[in-house]
C-alpha cells in the first residue's frame, strides 16, 4: 500500500478512510509492516500563510513602519507579540512559531496581525 492522507472533512470522507484501513491492516500485519494510522488537527493552510506573508509585504511598501522593516522582522514582531516566545537554550527569547497553529487559531492570529497593522499606519484596503 502506498501511503495515504485523509483530511477528513466529510462522513464520505471518513468512511474512505476506515474503509482503507479495514482493506490493508491485516495484509501489511502478516507482512510485518503494520500499518500506522496518525490522527491530528489539520495546521494552518498554505491559502492562509500565502495571505498572511502578502499582507505583510503590502504593509512593509506602503507603511513608513514597514518601510524600516522587511516582512520577515515584522511577522517576528507580531508573532512575539501575539503568540508569546520561549527560551532557546541558552536563556535568548524566541517568538512561538506560527507554523503549527490550526486553521482557526491562525485566522485569529492573522486578526490581530490585521489589527495592528492598521493601529501602525497599514490602508484597511490591503486586507
Amino acid at each position: 500500500m502506498t501511503k495515504a492522507r485523509f483530511v477528513i472533512r466529510s462522513q464520505d470522507i471518513a468512511d474512505n478512510a476506515c474503509t482503507q484501513v479495514l482493506q490493508h491492516w491485516q495484509r501489511m500485519a502478516d507482512a510485518g509492516k503494520p500499518l500506522c494510522v496518525t490522527i491530528q488537527r489539520t495546521t494552518r493552510s498554505l491559502e492562509q500563510n500565502a495571505r498572511h506573508w502578502a499582507i505583510l509585504t503590502a504593509f512593509c511598501k506602503t507603511t513608513e513602519l514597514g518601510k524600516r522593516f522587511s516582512p520577515e522582522t515584522i511577522h517576528e514582531h507580531l508573532k512575539r507579540e501575539f503568540l508569546g516566545v520561549t527560551s532557546l537554550p541558552n536563556g535568548m527569547p524566541m517568538a512561538v512559531s506560527s507554523a503549527d497553529l490550526s486553521v482557526d487559531q491562525f485566522c485569529e492570529f492573522n486578526a490581530q496581525c490585521e489589527v495592528w497593522m492598521i493601529e501602525h499606519g497599514a490602508n484597511p484596503d490591503i486586507f
